[in-house]
């Protein structure tokens, strides 16, 4: 308390009692304090240092440095008291080469003003290490939070050779068709669905539907000697006209056997379908008499004149 006390009076008789008329005068309002350096201990300071710090600041006016004295009890405390405006800490024990230091830096024209404090640190007056400097950002993108290198462009890749050519296979000459041999109109008869009747195979009157199929009332189907056992097509109703290409035989019963054929054109023996002998000879045509897409394709469409 007699610390206090006498802290107290000391800065009483230091202070200007021309103040409250200066202020009269139109001067500064505040009274100012001859001393402008306190050395402050933090156990004698009444209320505590960053009080007293807080009240000169208040009460008067003019540039005070303070330089605040603790041990290290009171380590934590410290930064209450920069916060208050102390311009600089020391701990006890302290050397005088110290204790010089601070005063060079309070006393100075521009003190180094401690701005924070760390707890556990024993001496605040070792400047910290400078931080490096941060890398400067060229360019940003949103949503990127570092910095990262671009990924390496690939090499380029050798072109992919050429395929090879695919070989020019040609087209076997029309004699080679191993189909029956074309029957002149004349000799091809049939005999008709009703009152035994013959007609000679000769053009087309074949129609379709999209819902039933109809037949014509003529024989369509030319016989090869006699019989059915060759290569014939059914018309199929489509943009720009169609075939259906069948091995056609004749089994028992009245029936007709439709096998597939080979891309050559020659039967293959698996069964498509059976259908009535009626419906055929009324639907069918010989594929060596009209022509279908398959002669075509090999060559044998239209034949050769004689």
């Amino acid at each position: 308390m007699e610390m206090q006390e006498t802290f107290d009076l000391e800065v009483a008789r230091a202070t200007d009692k021309t103040g409250g008329m200066a202020g009269l005068l139109g001067k500064a309002a505040l009274p100012k304090i001859d001393v402008d350096l306190f050395i402050i201990d933090w156990e004698s300071a009444k209320g505590g240092v960053p009080a007293v710090i807080k009240g000169i600041k208040a009460k008067c006016s003019g540039n005070y440095r303070f330089l605040v004295v603790a041990d290290k009890r009171f380590a934590a405390e410290m930064a209450n008291a920069l916060k208050a405006g102390a311009t600089d800490c020391i701990l006890k024990p302290f050397t005088a080469a110290e204790f010089k230091e601070k005063l060079d830096n309070v006393t100075s024209a521009k003190p180094m003003t401690v701005s924070s404090y760390s707890v556990g640190k024993l001496d605040i007056s070792k400047k910290a290490p400078a931080k490096p400097s941060a890398p400067t950002v060229t360019s940003f993108t949103p949503g990127i939070s570092d910095l990262k290198k671009p990924a390496p462009i690939p090499a380029a890749q050798p072109p992919k050779p050429a395929a090879p050519p695919r070989p020019n296979i040609p087209m076997p000459p029309p004699s080679a068709y191993t189909g029956a041999p074309k029957i002149p109109a004349a000799s091809a008869t049939v005999t008709g669905p009703t009152g035994g009747k013959t007609a000679v195979g000769g053009p087309s009157f074949y129609t379709s539907s999209a819902k039933k199929k109809v037949l014509s009332d003529v024989p369509t189907a030319t016989l090869i000697d006699g019989q059915i056992n060759g290569h014939y097509h059914e018309k199929v109703d489509v943009i720009g006209g169609g075939e259906n290409c069948y091995w056609a035989r004749e089994v028992d019963g009245d029936k007709v056997r439709l096998e597939y054929l080979s891309a050559k054109g020659t039967a293959t023996g698996i069964e498509a379908k059976v259908i009535d002998r009626h419906e055929f000879m009324h639907s069918y045509y010989l594929c060596a008499e009209h022509g279908c897409h398959i002669l075509k394709r090999l060559g044998q469409w239209p034949p050769p004149q004689q």
